[in-house]
């Protein structure tokens, strides 16, 4: 499809760019309603309502410290309030610029960060499944094709098995970064290159894993896309995307310097673990309402779920059929071949034998060492695939005439296999912050130590509370942690005690908020009867609160 084709050009009659928008509207429209019934009752209560899931805890808060530290201190974006006394501290997780730039006018409007939380979520089903349909569109040149595939993209089994992991669910730029290559190497026009940057830039930053998937593949679609004796175009896209990686070098600087401070890496072992297999593309998940891939998962079921749905299955036989003959369709399914491989991790199974997977190449770029589960780059694999399902139904859709009916059985089929009814329970009431959160909002500013800190999912709560005060935090959650960081949580057994406040005192803790009512019996019976270590005195009794001054030396 050309530029003409698809979109409104200034020659196309205002009548033609109206009707366009209204049905892109209607689209819009119709992925909001799947989001909201198939993350229900997410949207009845998204102030109170949630996952409360300790990964989720952690996405909040990194979005909530991004619009935070933004409007005050951007300069030291990443020295977020975790980890006390480490800098560079939000570079031991996924920093989620782009997600937070979207919490961003909910916050400053008033809103809570588990409403901007909530509504960011919802948006990444409805932003991916209308990304998928503009490529679809525009690959095609028929957009109830790319309705189609934009329903597969947008509500797959992935993404269920990853609803507590923002960053896996952010997908939604990585097709429109692929419809803004394309059309750059068609027509070199500053708004397709301006997209090509800042949709790669806003993809790469979405999630280290999709970073490097992105550059992939935008690389093969200009390569693709490439005409012999056209290098203009070529060079002004793969300046656009040099533009691109230039922005992000501050950024992923950080977490170079993180992991060169501390040697995190992920071993071999652990990412064949989390890769994926040839099954993990046919099983729906265990989240799967209908009766018929609930018997599917049953017979593959895989630690990786990434059935691409039936309807992606059944037509991307078509469109491998029209790869033979069709540049588009060949581009469609080298994103399928080289996300399916990359996904299958450092080690390919292939005739009774292991073989070197492409994956380990990633592992050699910088920052690949520290990408754990090469399952996650199988999302290009679905999108090719998806696009493949989209060219055949399209011809079809032309050699045989079909009607409206076959689209409308084809979507709610689709409809149907998007619904997660087993994922109900996931979304529920999350913990309200405790009354210690507003007592340390009006404190003099001092590192705190929240107890008891005995596992990653407790600290990821409380980071989830400091966004109620912003205070400097011994605890953190993140995917790395420096070394002897739980440590303190550990000692905070023995609390209070003389060695543990000279720890602590060095450790710069001001603060150690206890919360009895998360304490096993025997340490609040300790507690009780423990004598005041020197310099230590008890600030504050809220509720099951208790809040304790350390004194500095």
């Amino acid at each position: 499809m050309n530029g003409s084709e698809n979109g409104c050009q200034s020659a196309r009659p205002r009548t033609d760019c109206a009707r366009i928008g209204w049905i892109d509207a209607g689209v819009a429209g119709a992925y909001s309603l799947a989001a909201i019934g198939a993350t229900w009752p997410l949207a009845e209560a998204p102030s109170r309502i949630g996952t409360p899931h300790y990964d989720a805890y952690g996405n909040i808060w990194a979005i909530a410290w991004v619009v935070h530290q933004m409007a005050r201190d951007p300069l030291h974006l990443f020295d977020a309030n975790m980890f006390f006394p480490w800098t560079k501290s939000l570079a031991y997780a996924e920093s989620l610029l782009p997600q937070a730039l979207q919490a961003a006018p909910i916050l400053a409007a008033g809103g809570s960060v588990l409403l901007a939380y909530n509504l960011v979520l919802i948006s990444t089903f409805v932003m991916s499944a209308l990304g998928a349909y503009w490529l679809g569109t525009e690959l095609s040149g028929s957009r109830r094709a790319g309705f189609l595939a934009g329903l597969a993209f947008g509500f797959f089994a992935y993404r269920w098995h990853h609803i507590v992991h923002l960053q896996s669910l952010s997908t939604q730029w990585l097709p429109l970064a692929l419809v803004c290559a394309r059309r750059a190497m068609r027509t070199p026009a500053g708004s397709w290159l301006f997209g090509l940057f800042s949709f790669t830039a806003l993809q790469c930053l979405s999630s280290g894993y999709y970073a490097m998937l992105t550059l992939l593949a935008v690389g093969l679609t200009l390569l693709f896309e490439w005409r012999e004796g056209r290098l203009r175009p070529l060079i002004a896209s793969l300046s656009a995307l040099l533009l691109g990686v230039v922005v992000l070098l501050p950024v992923f600087y950080q977490y170079r310097e993180i992991r060169e401070r501390h040697g995190f890496s992920r071993g071999r072992a652990e990412a064949e673990a989390w890769s994926a297999r040839p099954r993990s593309y046919l099983d729906p998940g265990p989240h799967a309402m209908a009766p018929h891939l609930k018997a599917l998962h049953e017979r593959v079921e895989d630690r990786e779920p990434l059935y691409a749905g039936s309807w992606a299955l059944v037509f991307a036989g078509v469109g491998c059929i029209a790869a033979a003959r069709s540049r588009t369709a060949a581009l469609a399914l080298s994103w399928l071949v080289v996300g399916f491989v990359i996904s299958l991790g450092p080690s390919v199974h292939l005739l009774g034998s292991d073989w070197p997977g492409p994956f380990e190449l990633f592992r050699l770029l910088p920052g690949g060492s520290l990408l754990r589960t090469p399952a996650r780059l199988g999302v290009l694999a679905v999108l090719g695939l998806d696009m493949l399902a989209c060219l055949g139904w399209a011809w079809m859709e032309r050699s045989w005439r079909l009607g409206a009916l076959p689209f409308v059985l084809a979507a709610l089929l689709g409809a149907v296999e998007s619904q997660p009814l087993a994922l109900r329970g996931v979304f529920r009431e999350v913990p309200r912050a405790p009354a210690s959160v507003a007592w340390l909002a009006q404190a003099p500013r001092g590192p705190v130590l929240e107890l008891p800190w005995m596992d990653e999912p407790t600290a990821a709560l409380y980071l989830y509370w400091s966004t109620g005060h912003w205070q400097p935090m011994i605890n953190g959650f993140a995917s790395f942690q420096p070394p002897g960081s739980l440590g303190l949580g550990l000692l905070g057994n023995r609390w209070p005690s003389e060695y543990t406040a000279r720890v602590f005192r060095a450790s710069g803790v001001r603060y150690v908020v206890v919360h009895t009512d998360r304490m096993e019996p025997q340490r609040l019976e300790r507690l009780r009867l423990a004598r005041m270590p020197f310099g230590v005195s008890l600030l504050a009794t809220l509720g099951p609160d208790r809040v304790y001054g350390i004194a500095a030396e």
